[in-house]
């Protein structure tokens, strides 16, 4: 059955040229100007032209980058009855896709027929919900050309009237949780995989080139938290494919935990038991209509589909120790298509900014300011800049629980920033791809003993990475640590050169409170682990970003 994932959906538009509804029903995404360099900053891809019409003129081309930003508008969307697009200046294009993607990157693609010379675009937030999108967790808008180009003008984005009720709507198609195939796959597993209970296989795929291999011993369970789309309102079965490579039946449960009553602890859930025939591959289907569980206070209920939050996997008992293989682990809706045309997702390109081709730009309001007492112009500041890799060993115990790595996707770095300004002390930054900055007691001797650089003027910061090595587990790693950050600000020193210094600032929308508001309408005022990566807190935000 791979690939259904993830669906996209085109659907052909003959629209009637017009003018947006009035501004108080509606909440303004985009609204461009003329020549407003400032005002696509949030915006990659192409670069646009502007004319003497308000908004970016942008050139797409068939397999070319889209237009296209994230992270730039509200994530929720279905307080709101549609998206509404204002476009101009076509100059003889006929079509244009639009595509809107949820933060699973699951994308929901348009084609809009182009008439007149201005129109709109309104794309109900129903249809889109239908079409698999998780409305609730919008992650951004591209634009890009079908098989023939497409010039086009964006002149206006919004999010327009009041929201329907979403609750008794039928999604169409398949939405894919997780199938092994991506490169991050063992990632949705978390814990698990760290503690080598599940990871991806070459053996026994339902479909494509890998399955999960969960391993069942004593009482061991398989849990996915929070690394998948959490809405399942409007599909009818969670289904997947399991291989028992056994000589006898075993029993698979699964378990479905929601998030819907105040403790943790307390969460529905609902368990299922399957039974897996010997030494072959069974479609496992979970009824998801009227799903019930249990609760440790509230005794039976109904499972809160809109916030489905965890998935565990247990083998009976007696079949244990065992190695069980599941694919396609997949939400099933009805069948069909929610819009006429639907395409395959490959036509669909990837956005965003791990797959741009161009890093982020700088915004266009960039000011430079001078620094004092630099005569003729030449700046009496200095800076270098440089990064040492510190990708530990495969094998090596991982910054998280105990667990140790099984192979490397990305090489990880310290990097370091020298300033220095004549007559006054040289100061450096250090940064490091792991969990916290370890060296903060050994480097800084050394570089004031080698540098003359003072422990006071040496600032720190990490990523915060968990997918990386423990320092604190091998002394052999964190010696290789500090002397990658004396060796990476040796070879700054050496890259010195005379700098000019610019300020800017521009609006990062896309941050947020580190609050969780939860599905009973709460805002906790920690960081709840059963909230993780459903509602923001909606209060204000400061998005102003300064470089």
């Amino acid at each position: 059955m791979k690939r259904a994932l993830p669906t996209a959906v085109v659907l052909v538009i003959v629209l009637v040229p017009g003018l947006l509804v009035g501004a108080e029903d509606e909440t303004v995404l985009f609204r461009f100007g003329i020549h407003a360099w400032d005002e696509v900053h949030e915006w990659h891809g192409p670069r646009p032209a502007f004319g003497e019409v308000p908004g970016p003129h942008v050139d797409l081309q068939p397999g070319g980058e889209p237009y296209w930003t994230c992270w730039s508008m509200p994530q929720d969307w279905e307080p709101y009855d549609k998206l509404v697009v204002e476009l101009g200046e076509f100059e003889g294009t006929k079509r244009v896709r639009l595509a809107v993607s949820d933060d699973d990157e699951h994308s929901v693609g348009i084609e809009v027929g182009l008439v007149g010379e201005r129109m709109k675009v309104e794309i109900p937030v129903k249809q889109l919900f239908e079409a698999g999108l998780q409305t609730q967790h919008v992650r951004g808008v591209a634009f890009f050309a079908g098989k023939t180009p497409a010039t086009v003008k964006i002149i206006r984005m919004s999010l327009v009237g009041k929201g329907k009720d979403l609750s008794t709507c039928v999604r169409h198609g398949v939405r894919m949780l997780t199938d092994a195939e991506r490169r991050d796959a063992n990632f949705y597993w978390s814990y698990s995989h760290w503690a080598k209970r599940v990871a991806a296989s070459s053996e026994h795929p339902a479909s494509g080139k890998r399955s999960f291999e969960m391993k069942f011993s004593g009482k061991s369970l398989v849990s996915g938290w929070g690394r998948f789309a959490h809405d399942w309102r409007g599909y009818h079965t969670l289904a997947c494919d399991v291989y028992n490579p056994k000589d006898k039946p075993v029993t698979l449960t699964v378990e479905l935990k929601d998030t819907w009553v105040k403790l943790l602890s307390n969460a529905y859930v609902a368990k299922r038991d399957f039974t897996l025939a010997p030494a072959k591959m069974t479609v496992v289907s979970c009824p998801l209509a009227n799903l019930e569980g249990t609760s440790g206070s509230a005794g039976v209920g109904k499972l809160n589909k809109r916030y489905i939050q965890q998935m565990i996997f247990r083998a009976d008992e007696a079949s244990r120790p065992v190695n069980l293989y599941v694919d396609n682990i997949r939400l099933v809706g009805k069948p069909g298509q929610a819009f006429a045309g639907q395409i395959p997702a490959e036509e669909i390109p990837k956005f965003g900014f791990e797959h741009a081709s161009d890093k982020l730009k700088l915004p266009v309001d960039f000011h430079r300011i001078s620094i004092p007492g630099a005569a003729g112009g030449v700046s009496r500041l200095k800076v270098g800049a440089a990064r040492v890799k510190i990708t530990p060993e495969v094998g090596t115990r991982m910054a998280s629980v105990a667990s140790r790595s099984e192979g490397i996707l990305d090489d990880v770095y310290v990097r370091a920033l020298v300033l220095q300004e004549q007559g006054r002390d040289t100061v450096a930054w250090l940064h490091i791809d792991n969990l916290y900055a370890p060296g903060r007691n050994e480097v800084p001797p050394v570089l004031q003993e080698r540098f003359g650089i003072k422990p006071e003027n040496i600032y720190w910061s990490a990523t915060h990475n968990h997918n990386c090595g423990a320092p604190w587990a091998s002394k052999v790693f964190n010696n290789a640590i500090c002397d990658a950050h004396v060796k990476a600000v040796e070879t700054a020193i050496a890259a010195m050169k005379p700098v000019k210094v610019g300020l800017a600032k521009t609006n990062a929308k896309f941050n947020f409170n580190r609050v969780m508001k939860g599905p009973d309408g709460n805002v906790y005022g920690m960081l709840d682990a059963k909230y993780m990566g459903f509602l923001m807190d909606s209060r204000p935000t400061d998005t102003e970003l300064a470089m």
